[in-house]
Parts: C-alpha cells; structure tokens; sequence
C-alpha cells in the first residue's frame, strides 16, 4: 500500500455540534450536561470532548528528559543496623533500582557513610535525603562529601536532593554550588487530596523562594514533591498542570522556561488500604498515571505499606510494577504521552486555570 499523508482524508470531519446532536438524540432528551463531573469545588468536566472544544492548538509539555523518562525510585529508613540498611540499597540497586530515599533520623559521621554506601557509587545513582529538622544539613552533606571524594566516580556529576531542611538555605546554597554542584536544596512539598489546593501551595512556595532570593540559581535548585491519589486522569493532569504553571512562573521572573524543575512523586499514604491485595491493583494505575503525567523520579509504595517493615516480596513487586512500564509497554519512550488527549488536556487546563486564578488573588 503506497504511503498516504493524511489516512482521514477521504472520511468527512464531525464536528462537535454534530456529535452532540448525536449524543443528545441517543440520550433520548436528556440533557448532556447531566452527565458531567464535578472535579472539585471549582471544576466542573464534561464528559464529551472534541477538537472544536479546544481553547487553542496544544503543543507537547517540554522537560528536561529522553523521551518520557524518569527514574525507578526506592525508599529506606536509616536503622539502627547500617550494614544492613546497605544490603537492603545494593538489593535494591541491583534488581533495577535508579534513584533512592533515605530518611535520616540522626547525624551521621563519614565512617556512617562508608557503611551506608559500601560496595555504592553515588555517581551513578540519585540519592534524595530526608533529614529530621533538628540535623544541620552542612554539617551532614560535608560528611557525605568526604566519602564522596573517596569513591571512584566523580563527584562533579553526582546528583541529588534533600528536604527536611528549615534554615540557612543561602548558606546551604553557597555551600552545594561549590562542592556538589548538581545537588538540589529546595525541596517543596504539599499534601492535599485537590489537586486545585495543592499545586496552588506549591506554586506559592515556590514563588516565595524566587521572591526572598537574590541567586539567579536557585530556579535551579527547586524540587516539587507531590504526592498523588487514585484517581487516574486527575493524577496525570495534575503533574502536567505543574510544570506549564512553573514555566509560567518562570516567564513572569523573566527567567527562562526551560529551567526544568524535577518533579520527584510518591504514593500518598492516604490511598492505601490494610488489603495489600488491593494495594498492588492500586499502585499499578497509580504509578502509570505518575509516569504518564511526566514524573523525574517515582516511588511506588510497597503493598504493605501499613506494616513496621516492608517484606522483599512487596518491595520486589513495587519496583517490578515500573519495569513493566518502561519494558513491556514502553512509556518512557514518548515525550508527554497524554498530550493530544482531550480529556486530558481539558482537564490539565482547568486545573491551570483555577490555580493561577487563585495565584491572582
């Protein structure tokens, strides 16, 4: 079959006014718009959407990234036993794990770090911090630095984050940009089951950092950490909400849109059930609508959740849940894998809008 530029060419368009029409003889005289869904407060979506009901033409959302990728994130607590919180990282590590999150409850010294990332190099890996607020997080990184300068990779591309940090960011800042130059310090964060509530926190937060600092670079250093819920297409308009609303932000600083901020997702804990059954169904629309909607870095919560420590049978699923995604249905391959979708696209807007509307007020 010889190649046609325009497959559709030979079929008549429909416009949206004829498919309502349609939609409204099929309903019998019902009125469509009593099929639609509340979103929240201020959204309200049609369940019908066509090419005539876009505001304009819409262009795939940019991100720093090949095609659709993001990195397979893992989480640990630190433990009273570092050797085997380690065993636990290089398991992990070597059964496909890319980025990891360890929550530090304690200052730790360099020969702690040695511990903790024996037979680790750093340099390959994405290694997000979470410290109590009580730990100084120079005093910390410097630790973590000296046995960084120690490993065999370099330490110049070693990247990664920290939050849980409530003071001296200035000096955090100047302290990172000489020593671990891809080290991000601005974590921001917000929990809200709306999404609205949500991204509006965390476009403030970050507005106020922009507004409080005199560094041009520390657009650089933002961090976005959402959590996200069940609802699949709510889930994948939100994050792709989040970055069109940053580059707005952006182009309002005159800074420049393609400063990408990293946007690290974790299940949030509230969409978990004490059926992990039902928990493992969850996490795989979760985490599909995480990467669909254009994750960094996501976490998929093990199953059990809701017990002291996790099993290696419900870690094993979570990260093997993301292999699925990348291997055998290849979205990471496509750059905004929802753009084009009207629903979608539809929904991303609304969410924009109500957000910058409450941005403006």
């Amino acid at each position: 079959m010889e190649h046609q530029d325009n497959l559709f060419k030979d079929f008549e368009a429909v416009t949206a006014e004829a498919w309502l029409a349609k939609i409204a003889l099929d309903l019998k005289g019902k009125d469509p718009a009593e099929l639609n869904h509340q979103v929240d407060d201020n959204i309200v979506l049609s369940p019908f959407h066509h090419a005539d009901t876009l505001s304009g033409t819409v262009a795939p959302i940019a991100r720093n990234a090949k095609g659709n990728e993001w990195l397979i994130g893992e989480g640990f607590g630190l433990g009273k036993d570092l050797n085997l919180t380690n065993k636990n990282i290089l398991h992990a590590l070597g059964n496909g794990v890319q980025a990891i999150n360890i929550t530090i409850d304690r200052n730790l010294t360099e020969s702690d770090f040695a511990i903790l990332f024996a037979q680790i190099e750093p340099s390959y890996i994405y290694t997000h911090f979470i410290i109590d607020e009580t730990i100084d997080p120079i005093q910390f990184l410097t630790a973590f630095d000296k046995m960084l300068a120690k490993k065999k990779g370099d330490k110049t591309v070693f990247f990664g984050s920290i939050s849980g940090v409530k003071t001296h960011f200035s000096e955090l800042e100047k302290w990172t940009a000489s020593q671990l130059p891809n080290f991000k310090t601005r974590y921001i964060d917000a929990s809200s089951e709306d999404p609205v509530d949500q991204l509006t926190t965390l476009i403030k937060r970050g507005v106020d950092i922009l507004a409080t600092t005199k560094n041009p670079n520390t657009a650089n250093q933002i961090v976005f950490g959402v959590k996200i819920g069940t609802d699949f297409f709510l889930e994948i308009a939100r994050l792709r909400a989040l970055r069109i609303l940053w580059a707005n932000v952006l182009r309002s600083y005159g800074l420049a849109p393609t400063i990408f901020p990293k946007i690290m997702v974790e299940f949030d804990r509230d969409s978990q059930t004490k059926d992990p059954n039902q928990n493992m169904i969850r996490a795989t629309t979760m985490a599909m609508a995480a990467a669909l909607g254009g994750a960094d870095l996501l976490t998929v919560m093990p199953a059990d959740t809701n017990e002291v420590d996790s099993t290696n049978f419900y870690r094993r699923i979570a990260r093997n849940i993301q292999h699925i995604l990348k291997m055998e249905s290849f979205i990471d391959r496509v750059k905004d894998v929802a753009g084009g979708s009207y629903y979608v696209e539809t929904l991303t807007t609304k969410i924009g809008a109500a957000v910058w509307k409450n941005l403006g007020e």
